[in-house]
């Protein structure tokens, strides 16, 4: 196991390279700096970088081209543009086209490029033992359901306010991390975290060319009718976010907030990339957790969401911030595994009722008005 990340950051603006090193010096990271494309390949190719940071503009070769080769011949690299480009529709490409994974405005805010380094370190630490970058650094956009892309179809184009666009992404957590993922890196300053701020932040134009991507490409469409494991866990984990929504209300008394309603549905995607990309972790030992986490964490989704994704079948466990969200998660998931028929063996359930201050009566309770009124 290496003991720190590796980082590139390449510009042929030496004050640009002078000013990263000043910022990132007391992290621990190593970090090399290269003012050429050129440079930057040959180096990749005597020892690779876990990330690289580049700028577009430079003489020798820009850096769509250099992020690019990084992509095609070291996928497990995380990719970040450092540009003074402003043009949405120029970000937005990159980011669709996954030439990086994120993007950040010259200048830069110290705090958020350190912050968004330390993310990648993070989404690296959870993989590393097993190797999962290996896997996410190679997936580029996750496929949806197949009702999903009738809707898609029934609806195209769509309108930046179309509530039926909104609708839709509720019920794909695929299509919903595909459209926060992109609208994030388009907003590096203000981050939505509810799927109705990432579709504002798109515009008409950009909203049906991500949807373009899937009428045209039949293979970023989930075959459901050759598994039915993966229609049973679709239908388990469109009820478990249901049950989340209610169960919330039932221990807060109140509504539970948009940004908690993403995380009810994106928290177990780690679980349907198991499902579609079985080929790839065949040799591999990975838990849906960890490999939903790293893609998460990855493609800048919330701290929560991530500890949830990571989490949520090891709720005790010390590093755990958010006990509220990720208890409750736990909670959710084991109730609906219990009407499902794969009840969760060893689960402690009664530990998290104490912690949320309830009775086993009302959890009996609780189960008894949830499958009234999600299972029918």
């Amino acid at each position: 196991m290496k003991s720190k990340v590796r980082i590139l950051v390449v510009d042929d603006e030496k004050e640009i390279l002078r000013a990263i090193r000043r910022m990132t010096f007391e992290i621990d990271l190593e970090m090399d700096y290269l003012a050429s494309a050129f440079e930057a390949i040959k180096a990749f190719n005597d020892n690779p970088y876990d990330i690289i940071i580049c700028d577009i503009k430079m003489p020798d070769m820009d850096g769509i081209k250099l992020l690019t080769y990084i992509k095609d011949n070291f996928p497990t690299t995380s990719r970040i543009v450092l540009s003074g480009h402003v043009d949405g529709n120029f970000i937005f490409n990159i980011i669709k086209n996954s030439i990086a994974h994120s993007y950040m405005y010259k200048p830069w805010d110290n705090d958020k490029l350190i912050s968004l380094l330390n993310k990648l370190k993070s989404a690296r630490t959870i993989a590393i033992n097993e190797d999962i970058m290996e896997v996410v650094g190679s997936i580029d956009i996750l496929p949806i359901h197949p009702n999903t892309l009738k809707m898609i179809k029934s609806g195209y184009p769509f309108d930046e306010d179309d509530e039926k666009l909104y609708s839709i992404l509720c019920n794909d957590p695929a299509l919903a991390l595909r459209f926060i993922h992109i609208a994030n890196s388009l907003n590096a300053v203000l981050k939505p975290s509810t799927l109705s701020k990432a579709i504002k932040n798109l515009t008409k134009d950009q909203i049906n060319k991500i949807l373009e991507d899937y009428l045209n490409d039949k293979n970023l469409v989930l075959n459901m009718v050759e598994s039915s494991d993966l229609q049973i866990f679709w239908s388990y984990m469109m009820n478990n976010k249901e049950i989340i929504i209610r169960l919330y209300k039932h221990l807060f008394d109140k509504a539970i907030s948009q940004e908690y309603k993403l995380i009810a549905l994106l928290f177990d995607i780690g679980q349907l990339m198991h499902f579609e990309y079985s080929n790839l972790l065949k040799a591999k030992e990975i838990s849906h957790e960890k490999l939903g986490a790293a893609i998460l964490n990855l493609w800048g989704m919330p701290s929560d969401l991530i500890e949830c994704a990571l989490y949520h079948n090891d709720p005790y466990n010390p590093n755990v911030t958010n006990k509220d969200l990720v208890y409750l998660i736990a909670l959710s998931n084991y109730i609906n595994s219990i009407f499902h028929n794969r009840e969760i063996q060893g689960f402690d359930w009664r530990g998290i009722l104490e912690y949320f201050g309830k009775e086993e009566s009302d959890f009996e309770q609780i189960i008894d008005t949830l499958k009234m009124k999600v299972m029918n």
